[in-house]
């Protein structure tokens, strides 16, 4: 995670998340915008980012929110 200090010692968190292992990526057959699903380990790439987010990130107002790739 990256944190980012303002002058006025408040901190901004960018969380950068990347998507899981498909099987496709896997084996290089293919890298794109296609919707193929996660395979198993991707399954547990995600909720492992899941739980660690919601760990560790605690938002105490201002502007939160998710913005996908696609």
């Amino acid at each position: 995670m990256l944190d980012v200090m303002p002058s006025n010692d408040k901190i901004t968190r960018f969380v950068l998340v990347r998507h899981g292992q498909t099987e496709w990526n896997r084996i290089e057959r293919f890298r794109g915008r296609a919707d193929v699903p996660l395979n198993a380990t991707g399954l547990a790439q995600a909720a492992k980012a899941g739980q660690r987010i919601a760990a560790e990130w605690q938002p105490t107002g201002g502007h939160t929110g998710f913005v996908p790739s696609d």
